[in-house]
């Protein structure tokens, strides 16, 4: 398995929305008519997939000095590796507690229509009670350590990486530099390496908006809606 983590915008800005809508709709080959894409999980602090961006939107304008709150990452399966529903969500939530984001509002959304089974973590960085922005430190090593710990747990077949599955142990132990060396010149990488060059990416193109007030109100009004006797 693999995790890797997409990379901020150049402007420093980001769009719950955009991410949001590219993850969730396709459009039919067929009719060419948008269609749901993909099977989804979402947090318990957020209401439906409809309204999952602006619920996140309004939580991150309560801390105007993150210009990019959104944390998005995948995590890639081997090809001809097929998780269940059970599995991929547990992996999914595995991760996301163990990178510090388990009170955040989050979206995953699952993906078998390439080569390789994958699912896209979508985080707001801000705390949707504290406003507080969490920045993992050292995510690519945990993102990896988890990654083994969810091999071994389910059965998947082991990928080299900055930690490995120590049997006599019975955990995930970081390697050594020796120990990436030797992997190095085995020429050692995951079937799913070669696969990474072909991740499917994602271009943001749609930063916040100049004008945040009317933006505000309307997703704090979907974030909060009225509740009627």
């Amino acid at each position: 398995m693999l995790a890797p983590i997409a990379g901020s915008r150049r402007d420093g800005k980001s769009s719950f929305r955009t991410l949001t809508r590219y993850l969730t709709e396709g459009r039919d080959p067929v009719t060419d008519e948008i269609v749901e894409r993909g099977e989804h999980l979402l947090s318990d602090n957020l209401l439906s997939r409809e309204t999952a961006a602006a619920e996140m939107r309004a939580v991150g304008f309560e801390n105007p000095r993150v210009t990019d709150p959104v944390y998005h990452y995948q995590l890639c399966w081997r090809p001809g590796e097929r998780p269940s529903r059970a599995q991929w969500e547990e992996a999914a939530r595995k991760t996301i507690q163990d990178l510090g984001f388990g009170e955040h509002q989050f979206l995953v959304v699952a993906h078998d229509d390439r080569e390789h089974f994958h699912v896209h973590v979508l985080i707001n960085r801000i705390h949707p009670e504290t406003y507080k922005a969490h920045y993992p430190a050292f995510s690519k090593r945990e993102l990896d350590k988890s990654l083994r710990e969810i091999e071994h747990k389910q059965g998947w077949q082991h990928s080299p990486g900055l930690y490995r599955w120590d049997a006599q142990l019975g955990r995930a132990v970081k390697n050594s530099r020796e120990d990436m060396a030797a992997y190095r010149e085995r020429g050692s990488r995951p079937d799913v390496g070669r696969v990474a060059q072909k991740l499917e990416h994602f271009q943001d193109v749609d930063g916040w908006p100049a004008e945040r007030a009317p933006a505000v109100a309307a997703a704090r009004a979907v974030a909060n809606p009225v509740q009627t006797c």
